[in-house]
């Protein structure tokens, strides 16, 4: 029993950074307005040092985190121009080399999509590869090309280094913020203490210095945010069994996206940043299936799904995700995107089976939103070429910097 009032309830690591800093503002506030007669001057005077360096401390870890972030996006349109790279010169190399001769398979082993999948962490292993053929076959390509990936590959390499110097100022930061905010947390302990000494007989007075933050107790689990109007929508042909996964990074960590699989089996799913986050599922009976996704739709930064023998995939309104992978679903006859989705830069839905009249719906929701320098991949597979007004519209996307690869 003793043991509950004697835990720190400021040193609670489920209250947040925004929160903690406004709780011990609020209190040092409360303390200065009935401080009239002095009777927490020394209280002020302890606190308000420590408030100061923990605020600038934030303040400073704020700017490492900006300063991080501007460098993420420039490594994101390094790798991006990489993938372009691999996908735009692949009719040139075809033109050379024919599909599927020994000297093609040289420069894609596993085919386009192996560069297009490529990450952080591999992609200058792929790309050194990609070179090294290049350098084998100049006496054909030429030095054009050559000389065109080695820029590509020292642009990644410098946005690389700086983003990864600048994760680790934002690490270094993120400490020395701890331990402020842990001498902090102390004081306001004190100052409780203090305070409890001072109005034992009236506890509402105690309370009256503190701003009230509920948190989560031990093993409680986090609070989902109220159901989306709308929910991602799969429909998934099972007769024949196959496993499926939908994977998602969110823009923010700690959000709830809720999965309900049509077979019964439901997955809650915490996003996370950074990479994806798989939901695998295998069905037990032969059927159709349809699979609907719910909750913070809105906090969704990337979806990517394997070939799970989807024919449909629906995109509500509202989302914004940046990244759409739904390629390589040979099944797929069927992809609705938002109109809305000013967020989007990525598209992969090559290796589909999408008619002339889907492929066109989507080329003209993209240019819809007036963007520029993205990536749409809707080429292989069975999916038709764009037709009338799709081709405008993938003119139209192409004259403002984005990459459009169709059939």
């Amino acid at each position: 029993m003793i043991l509950h009032f004697t835990k720190n309830p400021f040193a609670n690591p489920e209250i947040s950074e925004d929160k903690f800093d406004n709780l011990s503002l609020t209190h040092i506030n409360r303390l200065e307005t009935n401080n009239q007669n002095g009777d927490f001057a020394a209280l002020i005077a302890a606190t308000r040092p420590l408030y100061d360096d923990f605020h600038a401390s934030l303040t400073i870890e704020a700017l490492d985190r900006s300063l991080k972030e501007g460098k993420t996006i420039t490594v994101d349109g390094a790798v991006r121009l990489l993938k372009q790279f691999a996908s735009g010169h692949q009719v040139d190399i075809a033109f050379h080399f024919r599909e599927g001769t020994a000297t093609y398979e040289e420069f894609y082993p596993l085919g386009v999509s192996e560069y297009l999948r490529s990450n952080k962490k591999n992609i200058l292993r792929l790309f050194e590869r990609f070179k090294g053929v290049i350098q084998l076959h100049t006496d054909v390509l030429g030095n054009a090309m050559l000389t065109e990936l080695q820029q590509k590959l020292d642009a990644f390499r410098t946005g690389r280094n700086f983003q990864l110097q600048a994760i680790g100022e934002v690490l270094e930061q993120d400490s020395e913020s701890n331990v402020k905010r842990r001498a902090l947390a102390i004081q306001l302990y004190r100052n409780l203490g203090t305070l409890v000494t001072m109005f034992a007989d009236n506890p509402q007075r105690i309370i009256d210095f503190f701003l009230q933050v509920r948190s989560r107790k031990p093993g409680e689990a986090p609070v989902p945010p109220p159901p989306a109007a709308s929910s991602i929508i799969l429909l998934s042909d099972q007769t024949i069994l196959h496993p499926i996964s939908i994977d998602f990074i969110g823009f923010t960590a700690g959000d709830i996206v809720n999965i309900a699989f049509g077979d019964g089996q439901t997955t809650v799913h915490t996003l996370q940043t950074g990479t994806f986050a798989g939901n695998p599922h295998t069905y037990i009976a032969a059927g159709m299936y349809t699979i609907s996704v719910s909750g913070a739709l809105v906090k969704i930064h990337s979806i990517r799904t394997g070939n799970g023998r989807f024919t449909s995939i629906t995109i509500p309104e509202g989302m914004n995700p940046q990244w759409i992978e739904v390629g390589n679903n040979p099944l797929l006859t069927n992809l609705t995107i938002s109109s809305s989705n000013t967020n989007l830069n990525f598209l992969d839905a090559s290796g589909c089976a999408l008619p002339a009249g889907n492929i066109n719906t989507i080329l003209l929701t993209i240019n819809g939103l007036d963007t520029s320098g993205g990536t749409i991949f809707i080429h292989g597979g069975t999916n038709a070429a764009p037709t009338g007004q799709g081709i405008a519209a993938k003119n139209q996307l192409i004259s403002r910097g984005w990459t459009v690869i169709t059939n």
